[in-house]
């Protein structure tokens, strides 16, 4: 992991992460956990520890989630992984259950 990604990486874990624990079924629960664990296994397990958002709404957190997945690629990270993450990160949403 390079110094510069750091930042945006712990970015999409802080809000994968309350999105997860927030979520109200146990279905979205494990989508989102299943994101981050995808994420790790996309940028080598090298993600630094997530950092408490407090007071944001699980649709900014996704917004946020949504941005610091998209700058991914300008880092090395293969970007139709990176398009596939954000596109399940749609996906579990209020709407239809997550596949």
């Amino acid at each position: 992991m390079l110094l510069a990604n750091a930042p945006v990486l712990a970015e999409a874990r802080s809000c994968l992460a309350p999105l997860a624990d927030a979520a109200t079924t146990v279905d979205r629960s494990a989508a989102y956990e299943r994101i981050l664990i995808d994420l790790d296994v996309l940028t080598g397990d090298a993600g630094p520890a997530t950092y408490p958002i407090v007071g944001v709404g699980p649709q900014s957190l996704v917004m946020r989630a949504e941005c610091a997945l998209a700058r991914l690629p300008a880092f090395a990270v293969d970007a139709v992984s990176v398009d596939l993450l954000i596109d399940r990160l749609h996906g579990c949403g209020p709407g239809p259950q997550p596949a």
